[in-house]
């Protein structure tokens, strides 16, 4: 029997635009349902800061603003971990594009010493023995000059199943 766990990661930025910046911040909220002993739980939101418009602004798995989850199910298992990102970031009738960056994971909470996924769409990993898996996750995004101020969101779907 495998046990599923899916977490959804909501990203919200918050636009204001002035001249020659557009400031924005991210909420990740997690939810998911739990089949067997597993929990996934949402350590920090993503959060892209000041972006200023026509630059590229990136978020790096291994920077302090990107998106950490906690995965902890069974000791020294091996798990698949799917992370499907959205195309575009959408307020209203607007859209941001949202670029994807490789996503990283580890058996203990440190994101510098972290093992890059072999896609951006994830892969193979094993929990540590404690159980424990986390996973970090960043973006990229440009605000253009007509971009329109307001609050961005998109979904970053993260499903990890475990024999």
């Amino acid at each position: 029997m495998k046990y599923i766990k899916q977490t959804l990661l909501f990203v919200l930025l918050f636009c204001g635009i002035s001249i020659a910046q557009v400031t924005v911040s991210a909420t990740a909220m997690g939810t998911f349902s739990v089949l067997g002993y597993a929990t996934v739980t949402r350590l920090a939101d993503l959060d892209f800061g000041a972006l200023i418009v026509g630059v590229n602004t990136t978020v790096l798995p291994t920077d302090a603003q990107a998106a950490e989850f906690l995965f902890n199910g069974n000791v020294n298992t091996d798990v698949q971990v799917t992370i499907t990102f959205p195309s575009d970031l959408i307020c209203g009738s607007n859209t941001m594009k949202f670029h994807e960056i490789s996503p990283i994971y580890n058996t203990i909470p440190d994101a510098s010493s972290a093992t890059q996924f072999k896609h951006t769409s994830g892969g193979s990993a094993t929990t540590g023995a404690d159980g424990n898996l986390y996973i970090w996750a960043g973006g990229r995004v440009m605000a253009n000059k007509n971009q329109a101020a307001g609050q961005y969101t998109g979904i970053i779907q993260i499903v990890v199943v475990q024999p």
